[in-house]
């Protein structure tokens, strides 16, 4: 984590620690994850956080007990760092590290960050997915789901969304 905006995420990701419930928080290295969403540490039976952007693109995560790594263009580390603020519903900002490439997107049709991200957490209670896509005017949505129709709409969302990125996910699903 150690380079996800030092001083902002840091905050943060305290504040998360501490529970507040508006600050989600997920770190994967391809073989462990590191999960706060709601205030609460999570331990998903799947996570997935997926970025692209014009020079690489990468999914990073586990499915059960399956390690997820998916990548296409220059992926120099196995480290994901994604913050999601979302204490100002006007001013919603996902704060993204791969390495030493950092990205603060932010919920502003005025933006120029060139990036798509896509994180999906799934475990026994509840699933939850976060997009962002800069080339929307309305660039994030966050959807939480705790009942199982709910959940398995939610999860079908999140893996058609990326299974077009990332065709190889659908043989990572079967049993």
């Amino acid at each position: 984590m150690a380079n996800i905006n030092e001083s902002k995420a840091q905050k943060l990701l305290k504040k998360a620690v501490k529970g507040n419930d508006e600050i989600h928080f997920l770190w994967a290295n391809g073989e462990e994850l590191f999960t706060y969403i709601g205030g609460a540490r999570v331990k998903p039976s799947i996570s997935l956080v997926c970025h692209v952007n014009s020079q690489s693109q990468i999914c990073l995560g586990k499915i059960e007990n399956k390690p997820v790594f998916l990548s296409e263009g220059e992926i120099e580390s196995l480290v994901l760092g994604v913050v999601f603020d979302t204490r100002d519903t006007d001013d919603i900002q996902c704060h993204y590290n791969n390495n030493d490439y950092e990205a603060v997107y932010k919920n502003d049709p005025e933006g120029s960050t060139d990036g798509l991200l896509i994180a999906y957490v799934e475990n026994a209670s509840f699933s939850q997915l976060f997009l962002y896509d800069q080339s929307l005017d309305h660039k994030y949505i966050s959807s939480f789901a705790k009942q199982n129709n709910s959940k398995l709409l939610l999860r079908t969302i999140a893996f058609s969304y990326i299974g077009r990125l990332y065709p190889d996910i659908h043989e990572l699903l079967k049993d």
